[in-house]
């Protein structure tokens, strides 16, 4: 493969990468109550030992053997340092069917991919879900379809 081509593959996955972890996010209080102003893309949200917020990571989807479908998550909790143990409910639910549909209740630090999958079926068509996270006062919610975009 020529380098052009290599260049084209590596931006067109940079751009794809982008649009599989956008979320909307709300913003809380930083760290010794400095606050901190949401920002349009959650990967331009500072990444620090402590205090940064966990959002979930829509990654695709891919189908069963009897037809059904996958839904492929993980997560990227910016926190170095501080892992989470956020209980399914409130500040961790899928919506709808929800709350629980296997999500993780404990967050590493960092990137995590391919965590987990929630089962649709295979008419499940132009549906949606969504993911909530609530870590550190900040909001962060996903949204989980068949959609090529």
């Amino acid at each position: 493969m020529g380098h052009r081509r290599i260049i084209t593959l590596l931006a067109a996955l940079g751009v794809a990468g982008g649009v599989l972890v956008h979320a909307g996010q709300t913003g809380s209080q930083g760290p010794q109550g400095v606050s901190q102003t949401p920002s349009a893309l959650p990967l331009s949200s500072p990444v620090r030992e402590r205090g940064s917020s966990v959002t979930g990571a829509y990654e695709g989807w891919y189908m069963d053997a009897d037809g059904s479908i996958r839904l492929l998550v993980g997560y990227f909790n910016r926190n170095t340092q501080q892992e989470f143990d956020i209980p399914v409910g409130p500040n961790n639910r899928i919506e709808p069917g929800g709350p629980d549909q296997g999500q993780p209740t404990h967050f590493l630090t960092a990137r995590q991919f391919g965590v987990f999958t929630v089962k649709v079926p295979k008419d499940f068509g132009d549906k949606k879900l969504t993911w909530t996270i609530v870590a550190n006062g900040f909001t962060n919610t996903i949204t989980m379809h068949l959609k090529k975009d």
